[in-house]
């Protein structure tokens, strides 16, 4: 892995940004946001199939083949909880099936 701390900041960000890009062209994120969100959704969607929604759909974030609305919330976390680390982002709507909640571990995936 690349040492990045002598990089200025600019150099980080435009990192970041190609980073971004890449996890794009591969399919794995959609949009420029924090990747996490992206990255969860994906996964779901390897795991149950189906379809995912439009990145402006807030009741749902996959379909399933039968037809469950799921809903994902992710967070990153680490080895020792703390409290609060566990709270995702509010759900801005009831109209869903199922939530999958992802939990990704700090010093695993993301370091």
């Amino acid at each position: 892995m690349t040492d990045l701390t002598a990089a200025s900041n600019a150099d980080l960000f435009r990192t970041y940004a190609s980073v971004l890009r890449e996890l794009r062209r591969r399919g794995v994120v959609r949009t420029n946001n924090a990747p996490v969100g992206d990255y969860a959704e994906w996964l779901c969607h390897r795991h149950f199939g189906g379809r995912l929604a439009t990145n402006s759909e807030k009741s749902f974030d996959l379909q399933t083949d039968d037809g469950v609305l799921i809903q994902v919330k992710a967070r990153v976390v680490s080895a020792k909880i703390v409290p609060g680390q566990r709270q995702t982002s509010p759900f801005r709507s009831w109209d869903f099936d199922a939530a999958a909640f992802v939990m990704l571990e700090r010093s695993g995936l993301l370091g």
